[in-house]
């Protein structure tokens, strides 16, 4: 199989496993509003998203992890950024 057609492929499949899981979603959260708290469920369903996303943010894009973990103290983060003149100002 060739990359472009495997690329298809693993795209249809995450495309099928996300209809699937939003489709879910709804009857899952009835049931669980029935027997539990509805404030209880909304900050389940959150707690749960982020802690799916965070890896997937981690694995999926490293600049993100860099910015994420960067020191607030020292380095470039804390480095006033130094104006450029605009057009107007230059000319």
């Amino acid at each position: 199989m060739s990359r472009p057609a495997a690329d298809e492929t693993l795209g249809m499949a995450l495309g099928v496993v996300a209809v699937a899981v939003v489709a879910g979603s709804l009857p899952a959260t009835r049931l669980a509003v029935a027997s539990l708290d509805a404030n209880f469920v909304t900050a389940a369903r959150a707690a749960i998203a982020g802690l799916i996303a965070l890896p997937v943010l981690v694995a999926c894009f490293p600049a993100f992890t860099a910015v994420a973990l960067r020191s607030p103290a020292g380095g470039r983060a804390s480095a006033p950024r130094q104006r450029r003149p605009s057009r107007r100002e230059s000319v």
